[in-house]
């Protein structure tokens, strides 16, 4: 069959994330700037053609993904979708936390310990009580996978979050979780990769794009 589109983009800003503070499956709604942010992605979007427009159980994602498929309704055609299996990573007893290195309550030195880990390709580690990038994986992708194999689909939007996009990109992509950190994403940063349903391989066309936000 022919190629297929992924739109992968992250939630609008959040107080938590304009105060360096570990969100995770924390349930932030948007900020001021995030809901700006949302209606410009949504701008931004407003000519393209999806199947299916999903997002993750968490309201950031929702709102994010709400403003979007406003523009795109089409009576009962295309609902907005909502999966727990593409909300952020769990970051256990660290959700709340600051990660800033110079705030007194601070993540921020177990935190770079985790991210090293991570990136000396132990995927199994995770924060105390949280999930570890390939629980993340597991579950996003074989999620992901099945919505985008629906015969009908030529192009799907998802909207998601950071941590869970630098996985999930990884894996699709296959260039190995432990370069995560070598990719940014950030907020309402727009992602789309072809997939090719011959070889069910995944291949890039963006990466962390923004320039709606500047485009004003």
């Amino acid at each position: 069959g022919p190629m297929k589109r992924l739109y992968l983009v992250r939630h609008g800003e959040t107080d938590y994330n304009a105060s360096t503070r570990i969100q995770g499956n924390i349930d932030i709604e948007l900020n001021h700037l995030g809901i700006k942010q949302a209606k410009l992605l949504a701008h931004r979007f407003k000519d393209e053609h999806f199947d299916f427009i999903a997002c993750s159980t968490l309201n950031r994602a929702i709102q994010t993904a709400t403003e979007i498929h406003q523009l795109h309704f089409r009576g009962d055609e295309l609902v907005l979708e909502k999966f727990d299996d593409i909300k952020e990573m769990s970051f256990g007893d660290w959700e709340g936390q600051h990660y800033a290195p110079d705030h007194p309550e601070t993540v921020y030195p177990e935190l770079c310990k985790l991210l090293k880990a991570w990136e000396k390709g132990d995927s199994h580690s995770a924060s105390p009580n949280g999930e570890s990038p390939f629980q993340v994986e597991n579950r996003a992708t074989t999620l992901i996978n099945d919505l985008l194999s629906r015969e009908s689909v030529t192009s799907g939007l998802i909207v998601c979050h950071g941590r869970l996009l630098k996985v999930v990109i990884c894996s699709l992509l296959k260039l190995g979780l432990n370069k995560m950190d070598t990719l940014v994403q950030n907020n309402t940063a727009v992602n789309i990769l072809q997939f090719d349903p011959k070889t069910k391989e995944y291949s890039p066309l963006l990466l962390n794009c923004t320039a709606h936000l500047t485009d004003q």
